[in-house]
């Protein structure tokens, strides 16, 4: 009888012993994930306050969070890492109470890898400013002349080319290993925004001539004269940044490159205004 006994006083010793470990590991477990979900709902009251949504959306970065199957804005975001870093804190701290070493060892293992993704995150929403920043401006640039035919595609280019970059250094900044990938897209969108820069120099060699040229034109003809450029007849009518505007017969008008016009110019006279 007493061998039977022996036992089971040793386990209801233990467990005993054990009570208020297992106790604290409950309150731990109970008021870290009350506070992982007050954090959460705080960290997207305070982002949304702070118009991190509508930074996201200039920013492109909702758009990002979308392709990738998030589709509840940035805010939301924010207080799901806030929710999982507390829970993660609450895990390590209920796993070393119990005594188990090496989960603890592991949800510190990840709680460390945190900092990195924010780090990554902070990379991909600055790269994405960058890119739209870039784009708009190239725009620009594109809509004020007249050789560039498709400014709106031009600026698209520049905007994915920066983008993928970003994606790139984002990874490696997670602690991806895109050594390779790395090389071969930075390799390509050297050469992507090399051949833009190429092309788009090239053109204002020609916007360069017809610039020059508009300041002779101007001194041979004034609006209201009479002139015949490659056989064709027309009265000036006004002068845009490169070209001259000749009013032809037929009510019709049209626009002659400034550099075509000294080359071709045969003045015949006219009224000037």
């Amino acid at each position: 009888m007493e061998t039977t006994i022996e036992p089971i006083r040793r386990v209801t010793g233990q467990l005993v012993d054990a009570a208020p470990t297992v106790l604290l590991a409950v309150v731990v477990a109970v008021v870290g994930v009350l506070v992982s979900w007050v954090a959460n709902r705080v960290a997207r009251w305070i982002a949304r306050r702070m118009g991190l949504e509508t930074l996201g959306e200039r920013l492109g970065a909702s758009k990002l969070l979308y392709a990738v199957g998030f589709k509840r804005g940035l805010a939301e975001l924010v207080g799901q890492i806030v929710l999982v870093a507390g829970l993660l804190l609450t895990f390590t701290a209920v796993a070393e109470l119990s005594g188990l070493r090496g989960v603890a060892e592991a949800a510190a293992g990840v709680m460390a890898f945190l900092p990195r993704l924010l780090a990554a995150g902070a990379v991909l929403l600055g790269g994405f400013w960058f890119a739209t920043v870039m784009r708009e401006v190239v725009r620009r640039m594109g809509r004020k002349r007249e050789d560039l035919e498709s400014p709106e595609l031009a600026g698209q280019i520049v905007y994915y080319a920066v983008a993928v970059v970003t994606v790139t250094l984002a990874a490696d900044q997670a602690g991806i290993e895109t050594d390779l990938v790395q090389n071969l897209v930075q390799i390509a969108a050297v050469c992507l925004l090399a051949s833009f820069g190429l092309a788009f120099a090239l053109g204002g060699r020609d916007t360069f001539r017809r610039v020059v040229a508009k300041h002779y034109v101007q001194r041979m003809v004034r609006v209201g004269d009479d002139v015949e450029v490659g056989g064709v007849t027309g009265r000036v009518v006004a002068f845009t940044p490169l070209s001259v505007v000749l009013s032809q017969a037929d009510g019709s008008e049209l626009l002659v490159p400034c550099d075509r016009f000294v080359d071709d110019v045969t003045r015949r006279g006219g009224t000037r205004e």
